[in-house]
């Protein structure tokens, strides 16, 4: 049995305001092609991020959330729904149930506070920073930088070899892109996190490597963090990562399909766009 949810109900006009769509499994079995959309109700701009879920199975207890921004114009009352709601129940039968109605609450503008003066040494978060092992992840990592330039501007999109400078400082320029950046796409492939046969530990135990330095990193600022892996590759477990990116398992996982390349991309692109500068007013 499938319960859904959104949350919060009380927004402010003219006001951007991420919702959670999230669904639960509360019945005894797995269900599977969990699949649910909201209706665009008369009044409510979608700005960024996705009003839509679509989960292959969903076991006992388990739930998947996702986030997007929205807009109302005026204050008032304004019903959103599902425009699409189904799944499979544990024996299998499709299941179209009636979705859940709920009410938003919208109050009148609020009056925002001019901006703090920042001084020269605060940097404004506002980028994507796509985190990847050359050897592991490299052609996808240039594919979802073209991609993302184009969504968001480059100005907006951190890949480690765009704009190096030959004989530049490495490190202080990968310190300046994590300090700007908002959310991190961390590309894991099956060469992520590899044995080391001189020393019989994996790459990420060592305390400098780059990637853990960068996840770790992207953790302690509270980026918003999508792990981007294969489509049939396993997660990885606990025990081989160090506690300090261990975090990183507990969010949602983006897939890229061989054979869905660009529509992968695109869920990832919509994902971003409440937590990058640029995108949402493309």
């Amino acid at each position: 049995m499938i319960e859904l949810g959104l949350s919060p109900r009380a927004i402010s006009a003219q006001t951007e305001t991420e919702l959670t769509l999230e669904v639960r499994n509360v019945g005894g079995g797995t269900c599977k092609q969990v699949k649910v959309r909201l209706g665009r109700p008369h009044g409510l701009l979608f700005v960024g991020g996705s009003p839509y879920i679509e989960v292959e199975l969903l076991a006992p207890g388990q739930r998947v959330a996702r986030c997007f921004t929205v807009r109302a114009g005026t204050a008032g009352r304004i019903e959103i729904g599902t425009a699409n709601y189904s799944y499979r129940d544990p024996q299998g039968r499709s299941r179209h149930p009636n979705g859940s109605t709920w009410i938003l609450e919208v109050g009148p503008p609020v009056a925002v506070p001019l901006p703090e003066r920042r001084g020269p040494s605060v940097v404004a978060r506002k980028k994507v920073f796509i985190s990847y092992r050359w050897s592991d992840s490299k052609d996808r990592a240039y594919l979802l930088y073209r991609e993302l330039v184009r969504a968001f501007g480059a100005e907006h999109v951190h890949l480690d070899q765009e704009g190096a400078v030959l004989g530049g400082d490495f490190q202080t320029r990968l310190d300046n892109g994590l300090q700007a950046s908002s959310a991190m796409l961390v590309l894991i492939g099956p060469e992520w996190n590899p044995e080391v046969r001189e020393t019989g530990r994996r790459r990420l135990d060592d305390e400098n490597d780059a990637i853990r330095r960068e996840v770790d990193a992207a953790i302690r600022a509270g980026m918003y963090l999508i792990p981007v892996m294969s489509w049939d590759l396993p997660v990885p477990a606990e025990t081989d990562l160090p506690e300090c990116i261990r975090p990183l398992l507990r969010k949602e996982v983006a897939r890229i399909h061989s054979t869905m390349v660009m529509d992968c991309i695109k869920r990832i692109v919509d994902d971003l766009r409440p937590h990058v500068a640029g995108g949402r007013f493309r």
